[in-house]
């Protein structure tokens, strides 16, 4: 559930929660790869005078590893442990997508994406690590991949201007928990215009040795 802890009318901390305009298919977004699904995506589109910002978020299975499920309202489902190829790796990568139409450039706005390696329930806004779109490519107007969490470089170090590692890392891949992540966008002058947020919910998956002790009592 969302947390908020009030004074004097101001939301001083609180989760991320699925946020978005429409959630569904982000037509056009190949996340930076080929034959990465873009059916389920949580789409926001803000209208800032000529400019059109579209910002999707998505979660998806990484290689051939189990699909990612969803409930068709911004939240995810996916197992964890570690990917085939690298066990570092999470089984499931999240992808973002940001466009601006109109004559606008990254530059313009500030453009952040926020993503959580801490598996607890609920983590602060203020515990997300962030990259800032608007530094790393200033003049660009479209940007898309896929990440994974496993990447060693959301967890730091910093990189001064783009990237804020979170508090909590590095991710650990075996690790059943929640994962947030929001594209937010504001004004130069700190006004916000919007955000597109989801919630990945991952859990373990016994194995059959597992069971069977289980089903015997030890």
């Amino acid at each position: 559930g969302l947390m908020l802890a009030v004074t004097a009318g101001h939301a001083v901390a609180a989760a991320i929660v699925p946020t978005y305009s429409t959630f569904g298919t982000l037509s056009g977004a190949t996340f930076g790869g080929t034959g990465i699904p873009n059916d389920a995506v949580a789409i926001t589109t803000i209208v800032d005078g000529s400019n059109t910002i579209t910002l999707g978020l998505t979660a998806t299975a990484r290689f051939a590893e189990p699909p990612v499920g969803n409930n068709g309202a911004g939240t995810f489902s996916a197992l964890a442990g570690g990917f085939a190829g690298n066990p570092a790796l999470a089984r499931w990568n999240f992808n973002y997508y940001t466009d601006i139409q109109g004559g606008g450039k990254f530059s313009d706005y500030a453009i952040s994406l926020l993503y959580d390696l801490d598996p607890a329930v609920g983590t602060d806004v203020s515990d997300h690590g962030s990259i800032n779109f608007s530094t790393a490519a200033p003049t660009a107007t479209l940007a898309q991949d896929s990440q994974n969490l496993g990447f060693s470089f959301l967890a730091g170090p910093a990189i001064p201007g783009v990237l804020v590692p979170p508090t909590f890392g590095p991710f650990a891949s075996n690790a059943s928990g929640e994962y947030t992540f929001a594209l937010r966008v504001s004004s130069l002058n700190a006004v916000d215009l919007g955000e597109s947020a989801i919630r990945v919910n991952v859990a373990e998956v016994p194995e059959p040795a597992s069971l069977a002790m289980w089903s015997l009592g030890g």
